[in-house]
């Protein structure tokens, strides 16, 4: 094998179409490994896995680590950039994704609340799960458009629903809360505005089994100013602002966008870099933009609750975050299967000198 080796590698889904590049290269009597990455044909950032020139057998386990860590995300060597490509994930990958939603601060809540464009629905603790019925064959795709097993409550729930269908919602621990309908009877409904798939999300909820259950909507100020309240007042997660005549875009705006979400609580997606001797916490930590790891404290799993393993990624609930440091009062939530590096960034924190929400 060469010295020098080089790896180009592309992703795109929906609204994202980024490039990374990843070099070996000898320096100053050792090795290196340098990056770049960026948005596709734009200026692209860089930096370094190696602050200083390390041996060759170095060098090449910490660049081969690099490459197959980015391929796990879904990362690809052909330039289309279609997720998963020549990796065991391309079998399961559906290349159907969920819209995603961007935060807005405390201080623009008001307007929203006042905005009779604006549906408020509440933001539940669950994991994002499309349902896609075909036929016979009925399967759940978490956020990255993979393939995952369903409960079988939903499954039979599911089944007795006539034709095919395609509905997004968020599991929970004892239901399915259903708010979007986006192919119904073979017919894509995606580019129908909002309030017209939710008005047959509601039609048809009815007709299946207590385990899934349709997602509250309010839509005049007085209603939703009720519904802010009573969910704040009661410890839910947070809210969710959805444009009413807007239709479902995949993917993440780069900002703002017609869904939005507020929370009342911070919480953080994190990934488990030890554990504490044979106490029952583990330590953690996120990536800054460069890609470098940055701990951020520990956290205690609770009696009963299984530890999670070394690179599993995990929920935390925070009060905030100390800036370059640790999160303040962390709370296991729970292992997040559906998350990867590229949820666990340190930009997601809320520090205590500045309002930034996850």
């Amino acid at each position: 094998m060469s010295k020098r080796q080089q790896a180009s590698l592309y992703f795109q889904q929906g609204s994202s179409d980024k490039e990374y590049h990843a070099h070996l290269v000898e320096c100053d009597g050792g090795f290196m490994v340098n990056f770049q990455y960026g948005r596709r044909g734009g200026p692209l950032q860089c930096g370094s896995k190696t602050p200083s020139p390390v041996a060759i057998e170095k060098a090449r386990a910490v660049f081969d680590k690099l490459v197959a860590e980015k391929k796990s995300k879904g990362y690809t060597e052909g330039e289309s950039g279609q997720a998963y490509q020549g990796t065991a994930k391309e079998a399961v990958f559906t290349d159907i994704l969920p819209q995603l939603l961007n935060p807005i601060e405390e201080n623009e809540v008001a307007a929203y609340l006042r905005d009779d464009t604006m549906f408020l629905q509440e933001k539940h603790d669950g994991e994002r799960v499309l349902v896609r019925k075909r036929g016979d064959v009925i399967i759940g795709i978490q956020k990255k458009g993979l393939e995952r097993p369903l409960p079988l409550e939903l499954v039979a729930a599911v089944r007795e629903i006539e034709g095919d269908c395609l509905i997004d919602g968020e599991l929970l621990s004892d239901c399915y809360v259903a708010f979007d309908m986006l192919e119904e009877a073979g017919n894509d409904l995606r580019q129908r505005p909002y309030e017209y798939r939710y008005a047959l999300l509601l039609s048809w909820g009815p007709r299946v089994s207590r385990f899934i259950r349709v997602c509250a909507s309010h839509a005049s100020a007085a209603q939703k100013e009720v519904a802010f309240l009573r969910l704040r007042q009661g410890g839910r997660e947070g809210v969710v602002f959805k444009r009413r005549d807007a239709p479902y875009s995949p993917g993440r705006p780069n900002s703002y966008g017609d869904q939005l979400k507020y929370k009342f609580v911070e919480t953080a997606t994190v990934q488990v870099i030890g554990r504490n001797g044979d106490r029952r916490s583990v330590k953690m930590a996120v990536y800054a933009e460069n890609g470098e790891i940055v701990e951020v404290g520990s956290v205690t799993i609770p009696p009963g609750a299984e530890i999670p393993h070394e690179g599993q990624f995990i929920e935390v609930r925070y009060l905030y975050a100390f800036p370059g440091g640790s999160l303040f009062q962390p709370c296991y939530l729970g292992v997040r299967a559906d998350q990867g590096a590229e949820d666990c960034l340190q930009k997601q924190l809320k520090f205590k000198s500045k309002s930034r929400a996850a």
